[in-house]
């Protein structure tokens, strides 16, 4: 049994994975209208913390999706970005996509991941969508470090390296968040069930036949588990940013542990003692 299945045997039935706030998320391809590049442009001038995410399919080896986070205005705003059905590099459409992420990944923005994302984006280079200067100065955090080191500084008899997302997600909050899927089909096209095509067709002294295709729900789960991704790192973020909310996991854990493993008070430093 690995660490992830040891921590998850005592955490069983759980609720699922909910975000708790309203969201709102935007499907980058090919088919996207301009004028919703140049809105989330605006948007992310107005802010300077990001969550990013990547996927990639046929055994992980080519580069497939970036998933961006942010929060505005009390909502979070998911960007999906198919880099497999972007728009020509000629089109001004593409230079706008880049523009967008050339205001993401500033330095005097901070960028969160699950993982090392400096690595991931790396693999994106090709692509054209950003440089490698943008990479090596942008002000990076993995949340999964920050993670371990809460873990080991928190908790007794508990392994605090090797821990998945699910994991953290079951064990900090009590849910449980979607598995990711097993095969990695990443470039199978959201757009299409964004934004599916319609076919017309007309008939003699009749109106015309719309054929409106019916939800891929193989292809929605792709989508789902990429907005839930983005959303569950936002709450460790939260959860590491806030000290309301942090005091209240930590309270949560306490009172929860006879279903925990041991849970070790933290003695206060000097520095906080009256």
């Amino acid at each position: 049994m690995d660490q992830n299945q040891n921590i998850l045997q005592y955490l069983t039935s759980l609720p699922k994975f909910r975000s708790g706030v309203s969201k709102k998320s935007y499907f980058i391809s090919h088919t996207i209208p301009y004028e919703k590049v140049i809105k989330l442009i605006d948007l992310a001038r107005q802010t300077k913390q990001f969550i990013i995410q990547t996927k990639r399919y046929d055994k992980k080896k080519y580069p497939a999706l970036i998933q961006i986070l942010f929060s505005q205005e009390q909502t979070l705003h998911i960007i999906l970005i198919e880099t497999m059905h972007l728009p020509s590099e000629d089109l001004i459409k593409f230079k706008k996509i880049q523009h967008l992420l050339y205001i993401i990944l500033l330095r005097s923005n901070t960028i969160y991941s699950w993982k090392n994302i400096k690595h991931e984006l790396h693999l994106f280079l090709k692509l054209k969508l950003f440089l490698s200067h943008q990479i090596e100065d942008m002000r990076a955090i993995h949340v999964k470090d920050q993670l371990a080191n809460w873990l080991h500084e928190t908790f007794d008899k508990i392994p605090y390296y090797g821990w998945n997302l699910k994991t953290a997600i079951a064990y900090m909050f009590m849910e449980a968040l979607d598995a990711s899927p097993i095969d990695s089909d990443w470039n199978i096209g959201f757009y299409r069930e964004v934004r599916p095509d319609h076919y017309g067709g007309l008939i003699p002294n009749g109106p015309a036949i719309i054929i409106v295709p019916k939800p891929d729900p193989y292809r929605i789960k792709y989508i789902k588990y990429a907005i839930h991704e983005c959303v569950a790192v936002n709450k460790i973020v939260s959860f590491f940013e806030n000290p309301w909310t942090r005091q209240h996991v930590e309270l949560f854990l306490k009172m929860n542990s006879y279903v925990l493993p041991p849970y070790k008070t933290v003695s206060p430093s000097i520095s906080n003692v009256d």
